[in-house]
């Protein structure tokens, strides 16, 4: 059974940082939602609010940040090349 946390309850868990990366950044969520195309969770956004842009634990779970302009930049590009084939990898085990 999965068990859902608020950011509230990660918080208390793992305190966020002083001072946020992105969280002040003049991009409103309305803006990058219609950039995107998409609306986020209201967690998500608390989530962002409260971290930021930044990474988790030692093998680095990377969160981005929707309203650090450097994310909108990755956002775009990733748009730009949803039409494109993507390669098929062949690794060498698999065959």
């Amino acid at each position: 059974q999965v068990s859902i946390m608020s950011v509230a309850q990660l918080a208390a868990i793992v305190p966020p940082p002083a001072y946020p990366v992105g969280v002040t950044s003049p991009l409103e969520w309305s803006e990058v939602e219609r950039r995107i195309g998409l609306k986020f969770p209201s967690d998500f956004r608390d989530f962002i609010s409260t971290y930021g842009t930044g990474t988790f634990g030692v093998d680095s779970l990377e969160v981005f940040n929707p309203l650090d302009e450097s994310y909108a930049r990755h956002v775009e590009l990733a748009l730009s090349l949803k039409d494109v084939p993507e390669v098929p990898i062949r690794h060498p085990e698999w065959g």
